[in-house]
């Protein structure tokens, strides 16, 4: 018999009881009306007496809400209880099950609360999601439970076992597993508080399902308070393999939490900041959790795994790893003067495969160190971690030695989301030392590799030589050595108001330079170029002398580049190359600009070309000076002779615009290039201007140029205006003038073509009418469209290439006087006499599209 069994069968004869117990053997039931009151004979089936010794009790009101059985008076004893509701023990009375007790719905509340107040059941026992709580002394005693599940996977759906206050106790000795909930934000707490006591010392595992999505769930264990402890005497596995744990052991002001065997912690996080207690020296693998340790000596010692896991020491703390060998994906957070060294870890990897997986090694404030010196290799997160950084910064005065590692590298392949390894010194004496160190690489998808030195911070890495995908910042408050580097590739380099000079540095392809607010990067002996961006601002010059070809030769989609000056004065040197070739990686293009005043010397180049082959996404070079009126902008490609864009869907284009002035005086064929003329900027080409294959005049302005277009285009305007050849223009066969209709004002609302001299349309070559606007212009019989003005128009047998339109009008082509000295290219909306109306049905039995194509101008509107 229990301890407390005698005097609590005793105290049923007590004269308060204002009733006696039935006889034995009955099934004893709760009336559903009743009022909540245990001690009222009248809310039994057993009426007119409670529920006795022999009794089976079940407690079952029926619908979906919980209803509160209080027990407030005396000592019951039955012989088994069900019930689907919650329980309330008050006023030190006593509920003794001698039997099997079950508490079958999900979210009841068993609570004792005040002095001398007792729930025991001493058979089978089940409470598996149930609060079971204990205040001021009262106690619930299930030690006959074999286990505690928290068994509701819904969101939002905490359960608590708790003893607060002296002498409350809740004793599940018993059982020997604990399982938290599959739900989002779904807890299982665990605690004592002010000298209560939770006690689960046969406990041997713990343990939380797995999968879930991002929002956290967890067992959280506390104790808080002098002589509060929860007993995990013999417990040795702890683990939670949700996405996302929220597991936890907290002791704190003189507090215990029991633990001395345990051995396996995952996904738990630790806080230890003195004043509790909690044994960690026996614990040997620590994954996935993040120990927090403040102002005190926290004796990991025996841990040799501590995989995936975060560790912080702040208030002069310490933390005891010194045999752990394995921390891959870990974090470390020094803080405050503290130093924390690793030396049995010899490398380090973070190999996560998760989205927003980041890890930080910092140091920071004067003293802290994180010593990982014994490191020779150290690797960033593979292909799956998309997002998942590794931060490696030494801040305020902190240091992080990882002066043994020879090689930092991640690793290939992956989505587009950045990911890297960042390493960052800021503020004096903040100290990075990667004394050893000779390459670093990473050549992920898309990565976010970087090395920074700012406020006096130091990046100690002398014979560090070879760099891919690796960003730098340098701005001259920090130090960085760069001399000694041979190749940097795919990286970018900002340089921001301080000169960096990369005297040895030969290969820079993939690679991009933005000089910025007085900035200057020093690349004499950069000879392989190719795949590099350069932006060059606030008045500086930089050049490569040693280059003399460039080719963007990328295979990747979306891999643009652009070779940019902007502002007054700044200039990007370029002027010992003599080839540029485009990407042939789908819709990757090679952007050269001028803008606001600065300007591209690419003065020796003679050829500019584009690959053939690849998708019909768009590529191309374009060529763009945009300029300031006080301050003009300025492309030189003065021994240009060739630009071609053999892809299948051009995007070459060169355009000067708003006082920018592009200067290509020997350019005297383009294929496949959109040449754009803007009456705001100023375009120099040679004298006689061939558009072959694919390539186009469009835009409004002027060119001065004899042009003749022998398999392009010619399209006034953006779109509908006016563009004006100062010369001769001659269009052959398989070349187009595009003109577009949106009403009946010339160069406003149509195209017109202006030349200056005599402008020929050469046999079967097309002439291309297209309606625009929202909605589409509709003209009206008798209108009229000067779509080509010359002093002399040559047609000698362009075919017309016109849309269909209602009601029976069609368009007529014809050339008319247009002043004195010069001619018109008109076509006149009317309906044709009945002779061309013949014509014109027997060609339609030939057509199969709604347009109608014609030969120079016969039939005439009546």
């Amino acid at each position: 018999m229990n301890r407390c069994k005698a005097q609590q069968l005793a105290a049923v004869a007590i004269s308060f009881l204002t009733v006696t117990n039935h006889a034995p053997g009955a099934a004893v039931t709760w009336d559903v009306d009743a009022d909540g009151d245990w001690n009222i004979a009248t809310n039994w089936s057993s009426n007119p007496s409670l529920p006795g010794a022999a009794d089976d009790v079940t407690i079952d009101v029926g619908g979906a809400t919980i209803r509160e059985i209080t027990h407030a008076l005396g000592t019951d004893t039955i012989l088994s209880l069900t019930t689907d509701e919650s329980i309330t023990m008050d006023g030190g009375s006593s509920i003794l099950v001698t039997g099997a007790a079950s508490f079958t719905t999900d979210n009841t509340t068993l609570s004792a609360n005040a002095a001398g107040t007792l729930f025991e059941a001493d058979g089978a026992t089940t409470v598996d999601g149930v609060n079971l709580m204990a205040t001021s002394g009262g106690v619930l005693r299930l030690d006959q439970a074999a286990s505690y599940t928290h068994n509701n996977n819904g969101v939002n759906k905490d359960r608590t076992i708790s003893a607060d206050d002296t002498g409350s106790l809740v004793d599940l000795s018993g059982a020997t597993s604990i399982s938290g909930s599959g739900g989002a934000l779904s807890d299982l707490f665990i605690t004592a508080n002010s000298g209560g006591t939770v006690n689960f010392s046969s406990v041997t595992t713990i343990d939380g399902p797995s999968g879930g999505g991002g929002n956290p769930r967890g067992v959280e264990i506390t104790s808080s308070g002098a002589s509060s402890l929860v007993d995990f005497s013999d417990l040795t596995s702890f683990t939670n393999d949700a996405t996302n744990p929220s597991s936890l052991l907290e002791p704190a002001d003189g507090g215990e939490i029991r633990v001395p065997i345990l051995t396996t912690l995952g996904g738990v996080d630790i806080i230890l900041d003195g004043t509790g207690t909690m044994s960690t020296s026996q614990i040997t693998t620590y994954n996935n959790g993040h120990a927090q340790v403040d102002g005190t000596a926290a004796d990991f010692s025996g841990v040799t795994d501590a995989t995936d896991s975060e560790f912080t020491v702040t208030g002069g703390g310490t933390i005891d790893l010194s045999t752990a060998t394995s921390i891959n994906s870990t974090g470390f957070d020094v803080n405050d003067g503290v130093t924390l060294a690793l030396p049995a870890a010899t490398s380090y990897t973070h190999d996560t495969s998760k989205i927003n997986n980041d890890r930080t090694l910092k140091a920071t404030g004067a003293s802290s160190v994180l010593d990982l010196s014994n490191l020779t290799s150290f690797t960033g997160a593979n292909s799956g971690g998309a997002l998942s950084d590794v931060f490696v910064e030494a801040l305020d005065g902190g240091e992080v030695d990882l002066s043994g590692v020879l090689t930092i590298s991640g690793n290939a392949g992956g989505s587009g989301n950045p990911r890297g390894i960042q390493f960052t010194a800021d503020g004096t004496s903040s100290t990075i030392d990667l004394a050893t160190a000779t390459t670093f690489s990473d050549p992920a998808t898309n990565s976010s590799s970087l090395l920074k030195a700012v406020d006096s911070g130091t990046i100690n890495a002398p014979l560090l030589t070879t760099l891919f995908g690796v960003d730098l910042f340098i701005d001259g408050t920090g130090t960085l050595p760069v001399a000694q580097y041979l190749s940097y590739n795919d990286g970018q380099a900002t340089l921001d108001g301080t000169a960096a000079n990369f005297v040895a540095l030969t290969d820079i392809e993939g690679s991009e330079f933005t000089v910025q607010d007085g900035g200057n990067a020093i690349l004499n002996v950069a000879s392989s170029i190719d795949r590099s961006g350069f932006h060059v601002g606030g008045g500086v010059t930089l050049s490569m002398p040693a280059a003399t070809t460039y080719a963007h030769d990328t295979t990747k989609i979306n891999d643009d580049r652009t070779l940019a000056a902007d502002g007054a004065g700044s200039t990007l040197d370029l002027s010992t190359l003599t080839s540029i070739a485009g990407a042939p990686g789908p819709l990757s293009d090679l952007a050269i600009e001028a803008t606001d005043g600065g300007k591209v010397d690419i003065s020796n180049v003679t050829s500019i070309t584009v690959p053939s082959g690849g998708t019909s996404n768009k590529r191309g070079v374009q060529l763009a000076a945009d300029g300031l009126d006080v301050n003009p902008s300025t492309i030189d490609g003065s021994m240009l002779t060739t630009f071609e864009d053999n892809s299948p869907n051009p995007g070459s284009s060169i355009h000067a615009s708003n006082s920018g002035s592009i200067l290509l005086p020997n350019l005297m064929s383009v294929s496949g290039v959109n040449v754009v003329l803007d009456s705001t900027g100023s375009l120099t080409l040679a004298a006689a201007l061939e558009l072959a294959d694919k390539a186009t005049l469009s835009g409004n302005g002027t060119i001065t140029a004899d042009v003749t277009n022998t398999a392009g285009s010619v399209a006034p305007g953006e779109s509908a205006g006016q563009a004006s050849i100062t010369g001769n223009y001659t269009q052959a066969a398989a070349a187009t003038l595009d003109i577009e209709l949106g009403g009946t004002t010339p160069g406003t609302d149509y195209d017109v073509l202006g030349v200056t001299g005599t402008a020929t349309l050469q046999a079967n070559t097309t002439v291309v009418i297209t309606l625009i606007g929202d909605p589409e212009f509709e003209p009206s019989d008798g209108d009229t469209f000067d779509i080509l003005l010359a002093s002399v128009i040559d047609d000698q047998g362009a075919i017309y290439d016109f849309p269909e339109l209602a009601g029976g009008l069609q368009f007529f082509p014809s050339i008319v006087p247009q002043g004195i000295s010069a001619q018109a290219l008109r076509v006149t909306i009317g309906i044709p006499e009945p002779s061309a109306i013949a014509l014109t049905l027997a060609g339609a039995l030939a057509l199969t599209s709604r347009r109608r194509r014609a030969s120079s101008p016969s039939a005439k509107p009546h």
